[in-house]
């Protein structure tokens, strides 16, 4: 089943927006950095991203409060500032990212 999902920011305005077969947040935020999308400011509390690659990606300021982030690649990725209260980060590869003002309260 072919399925769109939007990436939204804090604010509700729409960052990117993928379609394909099966898609999930995933696939869809894998796109989005893969475009070369500032994912700055995304809304993305609650999301299950338990094994995703966000290598390299801008999430500066973002909102992963309460997710799933468990074996994700953030590697390289800009964190900073973000909201990452209640994100569960067990085996999350965090080498290289930038975690300057992250939220763990």
């Amino acid at each position: 089943e072919i399925m769109k999902i939007e990436i939204r920011s804090i604010n509700g305005s729409i960052l990117f927006e993928h379609e394909c077969e099966d898609n999930t947040i995933k696939k869809t935020l894998r796109e989005a950095i893969e475009s070369g999308v500032r994912l700055s400011r995304a809304n993305l509390s609650g999301a299950d991203l338990s094994g995703a690659n966000l290598s390299g990606a801008n999430l500066s300021g973002a909102d992963l409060s309460n997710s799933n982030l468990c074996v994700a690649n953030l590697s390289e990725a800009d964190l900073c500032g973000a909201n990452l209260r209640g994100s569960d980060l067990f085996g999350a590869n965090l080498f290289g990212a930038n975690l300057n003002g992250i939220d763990l309260d």
